[in-house]
């Protein structure tokens, strides 16, 4: 019988145990409708992301050179933060686990949330000079992510949208 000498044994050891302590990425990893291509980020303030996957597993977040990293909770949701940053754009946001999720030509400014009276939905197309104003409207900077109404009598986790979109005459 041939013996392994103890040195090799205690290597061996260590090496299995790092490899079943070594985080492996989450699994079927999802985030809310909010983080899409040309989204818009919050500047000068952390910039939270969240979302769903399946328990245990690792999610990294990388915009620029900056990246975070956290671990899906055993509820199945996960969220990070992401160090504040100036405005400016576009970026490229990666969510990487498994799989990859990416976002492109996101900006990062002001966000403004409206919501209230029937008036905050005033079209332009119903406005003094609104032929003028549509075909002059080129903001490309300028995004809108509009929620479509619904009811509802308890939290929810995600709303009814179409996407982020620039300002152009056909939006």
């Amino acid at each position: 019988m041939r013996r392994i000498p103890l040195a090799t044994t205690a290597t061996l050891l260590i090496a299995i145990a790092f490899a079943a302590c070594t985080p492996q990425p989450a699994t079927n990893v999802s985030l809310p409708v909010l983080f899409t291509d040309h989204m818009v980020l919050q500047r000068d303030t952390p910039i939270s992301i969240w979302g769903w996957g399946d328990s245990g597993g690792m999610v990294t977040v990388s915009i620029n050179e900056t990246e975070e990293n956290t671990r899906v909770e055993s509820d199945g949701t996960w969220s990070l933060e992401l160090p504040a940053m100036p405005a400016g754009g576009p970026h490229i946001l990666t969510v990487t686990a498994a799989e990859s999720l990416t976002m492109t030509d996101v900006l990062v400014g002001e966000v403004w949330v409206a919501s209230g009276q029937s008036n905050m939905e005033w079209q332009l197309q119903n406005t003094n000079d609104a032929e003028a104003e549509i075909a002059g409207a080129d903001y490309p900077n300028i995004r809108i992510f509009k929620v479509a109404h619904n009811t509802a009598y308890s939290p929810q986790t995600s709303v009814d949208v179409d996407e982020w979109r620039s300002i152009t005459p056909e939006t």
